[in-house]
């Protein structure tokens, strides 16, 4: 998550990351917990596109390309794919 500096999507994305993988780890962030710093590690280094591969009924292809579109600052294109469902 290189962008989640630049991007409130992706920080938002992040934030979301981290609660979910807190829930399955004791419920809290909690970055001392080797388990949850190892999920957070592998979770965060996978590309967005890849996202709908480990969690198909949460994040569709189409969401995910909306995220992509929308990080790299097309919030609008993204949103159009998004609703078209190619």
């Amino acid at each position: 998550m290189e962008m989640k500096q630049t991007s409130l999507i992706n920080r938002l994305m992040y934030k979301g990351m981290e609660k979910a993988i807190a829930k399955s780890c004791g419920g809290k962030v909690d970055y001392e917990n080797p388990n949850f710093k190892m999920l957070m590690m592998s979770a965060s280094d996978n590309p967005m596109k890849t996202m709908p591969l480990f969690s198909p009924d949460v994040m569709t292809e189409e969401l995910s390309a909306f995220f992509v579109d929308a990080a790299n600052g097309h919030l609008l294109k993204g949103l159009i794919k998004m609703l078209r469902k190619k």
